[in-house]
């Protein structure tokens, strides 16, 4: 069967640039909230943190100020090296937006300012960059040692061993001695320790004692050495002190185990070992005896450490978290400054009063007893700062202000919160229902409308002081409602197992259900979110991210764009051209009444798991996250500006079973088939190509349904839905 046969013509495109339309920072955790995974600090003040979506942070004042920066392909750093308060490298191991990973080395002269990449490499957890001195940089791999000598600008191989190796471990200590773990012989089983004194030029084997495998090394010099490993009785901690040809067990104390990520000296005889669960350990005798110092914490998640002085110690983790110590690691001190609670916190939705005053609701998590209850955070300054206004009742969905005079709140069990002073107090008012409230929103003159999760929407037509139910439906469950004015309201759901958008344009007084979606799909598809633009278009976003538009009021509704891997919750337009969606993997913004859509990449891979947006007039914009995150965007005419005049990708043609397009410059490109469900069915042949026309094979796959092509041009990005012709 010929391909073309098989895949129709576009029906739904959308197009990523990947950089950074407008101007989103972070609100809430400061200075962001990332994951962060690799840290370093050359002195008691000076250091650097690098973790998820390229984020990069700089301090030189002990964490007092930050600056923060990105490395440009959003992937997740796990290793970094520097020189000096200027020079350094990252390795990256891909952005989990794109299709196909991209991986590489980055290189600084200006301090995470700019970056520049000076190699593609396989990355992973397990890759560590080392700079022992000088100009010389190693990297370490699965099965490679690579080594720069001119400050990590260009790199040639120093050990390969021709296939994965469990992971080599490497500890270089000048620019040209070190030890390295490596596979012990050609059947790829167990395990030995290589020595280079003349930068992997030659290099000798080490024996070791038995282990089942060894999973860190870390050597202080030529002759001090430390090794940890397992084995069926527990963790293995050896000591060498003459190059590694004795090696002596280190017995723990008690019940102290051996779980070091890392071992770093403060003088020749004083280290600490960091453990993953937040555990610090401390000799003062070059590692013959360790001390804890510091005890875990089961409730964070820990990537790395750094121990600059004696006294002085940094660490990092999920969510952005940043933690100082002045003590030698003994207590801990959180610098990253956060509005909400870090545990137990949820955000679902947030509305301004005008551009300055605004608050967010959702609920947190107390303990003694274990309970959640609601919470409000109210900012009156435009989101620079948060002050959090606990609630006693249950948790909140759902908030809304008609003006300063009026606000409302909705959650679970009918909770239904109330405020006349824009938001400063809240009051419990009578319980709308049993039911869980989802969404609140104003209707004309004093109509409000209430929408529960299952079954029912709800009607006051005295601001909120009285409600009637208005529908009902044992067999409708809904995500979320919208309404404007002239009576015009919709709720999307599904009823049946068929995915419906409910409307009225009475102001709620009759209900009928459209449907909405793939006729082949039609039991999948719910619309996560609804959106009545100001210009009285309707939106809804389903499961599979497509985006659909109604231009009748809710009767019709036709399929306008593909959003990429985004999850949408929120669907927000300011007007008749520029909207934005946001989600739990992306934010992306269209100027063109929504046909195409551009990626925010400025927090792409770490940002946070968004579910609404707010544009207040006159203000600026903002996203709130589920677990605590904001985010604000500057919406001047430069944001807007930088997505009109972003670079147009070449053409592509589908024809004959074959992907034609042109290429103006030399440029790598790669290119994928996906399910809806995001799985991927082929991935298509690329590389760096010339500059000229170009033509790829479809393969032919039949049965499998609708599949997203995905295209990347260099930094570009094109995605298409593609069906078959009927």
């Amino acid at each position: 069967m010929n391909s073309s046969k098989i895949f129709g013509l576009v029906l739904w495109v959308s197009t990523f640039a990947l950089c950074a339309p407008g101007q989103w920072t972070w609100q809430n955790p400061l200075p962001q909230g990332n994951d962060l995974r690799a840290v370093q600090f050359l002195n008691a003040d000076t250091g650097f943190i690098a973790g998820d979506g390229g984020s990069f942070l700089k301090t030189e004042d002990g964490g007092a100020t930050w600056s923060l920066s990105r490395v440009p392909t959003g992937s997740l750093i796990f290793s970094m090296a520097f020189k000096d308060a200027q020079t350094g490298v990252v390795v990256t191991n891909g952005s989990n937006n794109d299709s196909v990973p991209k991986y590489g080395l980055y290189r600084t002269e200006d301090g995470g300012k700019s970056w520049r990449e000076t190699m593609a490499m396989e990355a992973n957890a397990g890759t560590i960059v080392q700079w022992p001195g000088g100009n010389t940089v190693y990297v370490t791999n699965d099965s490679t040692i690579k080594v720069s000598r001119n400050g990590g600008l260009d790199w040639s191989p120093c050990v390969s061993f021709g296939y994965n190796s469990g992971h080599i471990l490497s500890s270089f200590w000048d620019a040209d001695r070190g030890y390295f773990f490596g596979p012990g012989d050609s059947s790829k089983s167990g395990r030995k320790l290589y020595r280079t004194y003349d930068g992997c030029a030659h290099f000798d084997s080490r024996s070791l004692p038995d282990s089942t495998g060894y999973n860190f090394i870390h050597f202080r010099d030529a002759r001090n050495g430390i090794v940890m490993g397992e084995r069926t009785s527990g963790e293995i901690l050896l000591r060498t002190q003459d190059s590694g040809n004795t090696w002596i067990e280190v017995k723990p104390l008690g019940d102290q185990m051996w779980n070091f990520q890392s071992i770093q000296y403060t003088d020749s005889m004083t280290a600490f070992g960091f453990g993953g669960d937040g555990s610090v350990q401390k000799t003062r005798d070059g590692g013959a005896t360790w001390t804890p110092v510091g005890v875990g914490n089961g409730s964070l998640v820990l990537w790395g450490a750094a121990f600059p002085t004696e006294r002085v110690a940094y660490r990092v983790g999920n969510s952005g978290l940043i933690e100082k110590s002045l003590d030698g690691s003994a207590t801990w001190q959180e610098i990253t400054h956060i509005d909400l609670g870090r545990f137990g916190s949820q955000l679902k939705d947030l509305d301004f009063v005008d551009a300055q005053i605004g608050c967010g609701a959702g609920s947190i998590l107390r303990r003694n007893p274990q309970r959640e209850e609601a919470i409000i955070l109210r900012t009156i300054d435009g989101g620079n700062h948060w002050d959090t206004l606990p609630q006693s009742a249950l948790p909140l969905h759902s908030i809304r202000f008609r003006d300063a005079s009026l606000g409302l709140a909705v959650g679970d069990s009918g909770t239904l919160l109330r405020t006349t002073d824009r938001g400063a107090t809240w009051v419990q008012s009578n319980r709308i229902t049993t039911e869980n409230l989802i969404s609140i929103r104003f209707g004309d003159n004093q109509d409000v409308f209430a929408c529960a999760e299952r079954n029912s929407i709800y009607r006051s037509q005295d601001d909120g002081k009285t409600w009637h139910k208005v529908y009902a439906d044992t067999g409708t469950h809904f995500y979320s409602m919208d309404f404007r004015g002239s009576g015009f309201g919709i709720a999307g759901g599904y009823t049946g197992q068929k995915a419906v958008i409910l409307r009225t344009t009475d102001g709620g007084n009759n209900w009928r259900a459209f449907p909405i979606g793939r006729p082949e799909k039609p039991d999948t598809e719910f619309p996560n979110a609804v959106h009545i633009g100001p210009t009285g278009i309707a939106y809804a976003v389903d499961d599979y991210d497509v985006l659909y538009r109604s231009t009748d009021t809710g009767k019709t509704w036709d399929s306008l764009a593909y959003l990429g891997q985004t999850s949408a919750r929120s669907i927000l337009f300011l007007g008749r051209d520029t909207g934005f969606i946001a989600g739990l993997r992306a934010i992306r913004m269209t100027v063109d009444g929504g046909m195409t859509w551009v990626l925010e990449q400025t927090l792409t891979n770490g940002l946070p798991e968004l579910e609404a947006l707010s544009f207040p007039k006159g203000g600026n914009g903002y996203a709130i996250g589920i677990f605590g995150d904001i985010l604000r965007y500057d919406r001047g005419t430069s944001g807007i500006q930088k997505l009109v005049n972003a670079s147009p990708l070449p053409k592509l043609i589908l024809e004959d079973g074959r992907l034609r397009y042109y290429l103006n410059s030399r440029t790598t490109i790669s290119a994928a088939l996906f399910r809806l469900d995001g799985m991927v069915v082929s991935r298509l042949q690329g590389g760096v190509q010339e500059p000229g026309e170009h033509s790829i094979p479809l393969p032919v796959l039949a049965g499998v349904g609708p599949l997203v092509l995905e295209f990347d041009f260099g930094n570009l990005k094109h995605t298409e839905l593609l069906t078959r012709k009927r």
